[in-house]
């Protein structure tokens, strides 16, 4: 579940030109990622979020669930993330 969202991030990083060349670990930081690495890091979660789970699907499927905690753990079975995942 984590591998399919974490593929999806990578890919964005891979897709953006700005992002080709930039590779920064938190281990190797130690601390607090830099702004401008940390809206990369936001802006390749937010592409694999929109890939796995599109709008219009995620919209389809809060009109048929009512409780909250059931919704999420049904969008994260059937789109194969995580419930952390299905929650962005």
């Amino acid at each position: 579940e984590r591998t399919r969202f974490t593929l999806a991030h990578e890919l964005r990083h891979v897709l953006i030109p700005w992002h080709v060349g930039v590779i920064v670990d938190d281990i190797e930081t130690g601390g607090p990622l830099p702004p401008e690495i940390a809206f990369m890091e936001a802006e390749a979660n937010r592409f694999a979020s929109e890939l796995l789970l599109p709008i219009d699907w995620l919209c389809s499927k809060l009109i048929k669930v009512d409780d909250p905690l059931l919704l999420v753990e049904h969008i994260a079975k059937e789109a194969k993330v995580s419930i952390t995942a299905s929650t962005l």
